[in-house]
């Protein structure tokens, strides 16, 4: 698998491009796109929410949230709810709550992330049916809390 997704964004989906997710979804990776391309370009919504994993993994939660709801609601504004880039920043969204075990939160936007994945890809998908079966794990860790 190649490491290109688009000219602005590696594959998140192939381990092997970590480091160079991290290094488009860099503070000045980004700030050059929204110059370059605009808030609003998917390429640019890409890259917010590359910057927004990168810092959810350092722990940096209170950076990375405005950075998650700045692409979800690009994505839902210039693509739809059902776009593949809409549910994947909710699936990485739904993430960001887990790692903070905030499950109800969690299972919300896997569900709004199983939703996007069926409206493109259909309800046997593999993407859909791993967002669905996270969401009902979190709703299981949540009732147990």
């Amino acid at each position: 698998m190649s490491c290109a997704k688009n000219a602005y964004q590696p594959s998140s989906r192939d381990p092997s491009c970590r480091g160079k997710i991290a290094e488009s979804s860099s503070p000045p990776a980004l700030d050059g796109r929204r110059r370059e391309l605009g808030d609003a370009h998917p390429d640019t919504l890409n890259s917010t929410n590359g910057l927004a994993n990168v810092l959810r993994d350092q722990g940096k939660y209170a950076e990375a949230e405005p950075l998650y709801r700045e692409a979800l609601d690009g994505f839902r504004r210039e693509l739809g709810d059902a776009h593949p880039h809409y549910g994947d920043t909710c699936k990485f969204y739904a993430e960001f709550f887990e790692k903070q075990a905030m499950f109800s939160e969690a299972a919300s936007y896997y569900d709004q992330a199983a939703h996007a994945y069926e409206q493109s890809y259909g309800a046997d998908h593999e993407e859909t049916r791993d967002a669905r079966t996270k969401a009902d794990a979190c709703r299981s860790k949540a009732a147990d809390a």
